[in-house]
């Protein structure tokens, strides 16, 4: 805020003395770094897949002031608007990447995690600030759509005997899994759980094979 700083100086300068000018550009500078610091914490609210939510406690504020008669702030109106569009674009686009990846690769737990993790900012008042209100019923559908689908695709494939068909979709289904740095989402947690599973489901019929040699 270049502009109010030199207006100040150059009108109301001489009116105050050299400690509550001090102030003044403290005070300046301080609005400047949190100006600053939105776009760098929308940026990290999605790089941490929504886990440091800064963002989410600031753009309230942001609002505030930006709405506040008291002041004419163009600037913080501008940097709120941009925000609110820049949050809802970036929102929009997870949505799509994210069905993107689950359809190439099943990862199923991980999406749900980030899901469950951008609800939990919807709730506190992440909604407030995006440009399409819809938003987070469309992550909540997706979030119920996948689970579903989660619990489909284990029942078959862990459904019936353990055969040399069945043992090649296993392998097929964790080559989907394994995780890559290629990929735009993490598919770790879904590969342990898959894997996890299978391994349980061979060592079960294992032990009833060896059980029912001894007899």
């Amino acid at each position: 805020n270049k502009v109010l700083a030199v207006t100040f100086e150059s009108h109301l300068g001489k009116f105050f003395s050299k400690i509550s000018k001090q102030k003044f550009s403290e005070a300046l500078r301080e609005y400047q770094e949190a100006v600053d610091l939105i776009p760098l914490e929308l940026v990290s609210f999605f790089d941490s897949n929504f886990k440091k939510d800064l963002i989410v406690l600031l753009l309230p504020s942001l609002k505030a002031a930006s709405d506040d008669p008291s002041f004419d702030m163009p600037e913080m109106r501008k940097l709120y608007e941009t925000t609110k569009s820049s949050l809802t674009e970036r929102l929009k686009g997870f949505l799509t990447s994210l069905r993107d990846n689950v359809r190439q690769t099943n990862c199923f737990d991980d999406a749900i995690e980030d899901l469950d993790a951008i609800d939990r900012q919807f709730q506190k008042g992440l909604g407030d600030h995006v440009l399409c209100p819809s938003l987070s019923s469309s992550f909540q559908d997706q979030q119920k759509e996948l689970r579903v689908t989660r619990t489909k695709t284990m029942e078959d494939l862990l459904e019936g005997r353990i055969t040399s068909q069945k043992i090649v979709s296993w392998k097929k289904e964790l080559d989907r899994l394994e995780p890559t740095g290629f990929l735009s989402f993490t598919t770790r947690n879904s590969y342990n759980r898959v894997h996890s599973m299978l391994s349980q489901k061979v060592q079960e019929t294992l032990s009833f094979g060896s059980a029912n040699i001894r007899r």
